[in-house]
């Protein structure tokens, strides 16, 4: 490739130059990836083999447990934390749902484990935020068989050595090993709890995850977490059943209420307030808000980056007529070798400045027509949308960034409350 583009390309350590042999490089490359790859294989041999010894193979310890001090290959009981995750077993023993176990605990305050960890080691969170028990967490520690002192490693993997990306493996690849290390909980207990996982989980399938229209779009005004949905189903006062989608705060929900609060809002109230928020920003018909709100200053901008251009080049013209009138004069003996070095050293820094500035103006007016390419494809969204009686969430995502919504509030009577859409279009349209 660098010979075809008239580059010598020399590498020193390798004792490789473009310019001289180069047959033997194929084969070097060939070998250098076949050392790699040995390598790679060696590695992951004897880490599988350290993790079927029973050697604690992970970064930090599960919760309930620490390093063991003398070998910190082994896990060692941490007396604080074991007595929550003993808790924990039992309020499940109780049919407790896990977001329930979640808000039992953070009405206790109790610190979670991220929380507990820096607490414990004199560390500080780069986050700079506390974190809470949610039903996520509650499910892994409930399903986790480190607390009947049981090992199992080596779940998930890259798919190679030049492949990075971390897949989740077969069962039948785990490396499982039994009494490790000490147990937190009997193994009664754990069988006692698992019958309820099993019940409670039963018929669940987790890998169809259902594309509801707000999908990712719904922010929490107060939390800034993401929403869930849920069916609701009730009796109106005239006795008719209805059905319809509701979506709530992710962290009230997977706390167990605990933490935050409901910000309820129908899905077919969400359609509505977008609706009518675009068609009120679209008076004269739908042309209006490309022709008004999105392309207001696109003219203008290129028109005044346009002239700025042609200022900076005619003044470039100058600086180059300058430097050629310095060289004159140093020819002619007018100003000495000193002078003209300093002067010329002026004229190339004013030179580089105005280069600079002339970028930058490209870079905005190549910005520009950018916007306003996607400013039409923005119109066929929104034409879409309003076209759509049931817009999908693929048609929703490329019209709306985020929707915010607030807590409902009293006023004059009746309840209220805010909802701030972010288009993806310039600016934001919602008042």
């Amino acid at each position: 490739m660098f010979p075809a583009l008239g580059v010598r390309f020399v590498a020193l350590a390798d004792g490789i130059d473009s310019d001289g042999d180069m047959d033997f490089l194929p084969f070097r490359s060939l070998l250098n990836d076949y050392y790699l790859k040995d390598l790679s294989k060696k590695i992951r041999s004897a880490v599988r083999t350290n993790a079927a010894n029973g050697s604690y193979i992970g970064g930090q310890a599960p919760y309930g447990f620490i390093k063991n001090p003398d070998n910190p290959k082994y896990l060692a009981i941490d007396g604080y934390a074991s007595v929550i995750v003993l808790k924990i077993f039992n309020l499940r023993l109780q049919n407790l749902s896990y977001c329930k176990i979640a808000a039992e605990l953070n009405n206790n305050g109790i610190l979670a484990p991220r929380d507990y960890y820096y607490q414990r080691t004199n560390k500080h969170s780069t986050l700079n935020e506390h974190n809470v028990w949610v039903a996520a967490t509650i499910r892994a520690i409930l399903h986790n068989e480190a607390y009947i002192g049981h090992s199992v490693r080596l779940k998930s993997g890259t798919i190679s050595h030049k492949n990075h990306r971390k897949v989740i493996k077969p069962k039948d690849q785990w490396v499982r090993r039994e009494n490790t290390h000490p147990a937190i909980i009997s193994q009664e207990l754990w069988d006692a709890v698992r019958s309820i996982n099993s019940e409670k989980d039963h018929g669940v399938d987790k890998t169809k995850r259902k594309v509801v229209p707000f999908l990712g779009l719904l922010r929490c005004s107060d939390c800034g977490s993401k929403f869930v949905h849920a069916t609701v189903n009730r009796r109106t006062k005239t006795g008719q059943d209805v059905s319809y989608r509701s979506y709530t705060c992710c962290l009230y929900v997977h706390t167990g209420r605990s933490k935050c609060s409901p910000h309820p809002i129908s899905e077919m109230t969400l359609m509505k307030i977008i609706r009518e928020d675009i068609r009120k920003h679209m008076p004269a018909g739908e042309d209006s808000l490309i022709n008004g709100t999105l392309n207001k200053l696109h003219d203008e901008e290129e028109m005044n980056a346009k002239r700025k251009i042609d200022g900076i080049d005619a003044r470039l013209a100058g600086l180059e007529s300058s430097y050629f009138k310095l060289y004159d004069d140093k020819l002619n003996g007018v100003i000495n070798n000193e002078e003209f070095q300093k002067n010329v050293a002026g004229i190339e820094k004013k030179r580089e400045q105005k280069k600079e500035e002339r970028d930058k103006l490209i870079k905005k007016i190549d910005g520009a027509k950018l916007r306003s390419a996607q400013r039409k494809n923005w119109h066929n969204e929104i034409k879409s949308f309003l076209m759509l009686e049931h817009p999908t969430n693929e048609t929703l995502s490329a019209l709306i960034d985020k929707i915010v919504i607030g807590a409902a509030e009293r006023a004059l009577g009746d309840k209220r409350k805010s909802v701030h859409i972010y288009y993806r279009f310039d600016g934001n349209v919602s008042d």
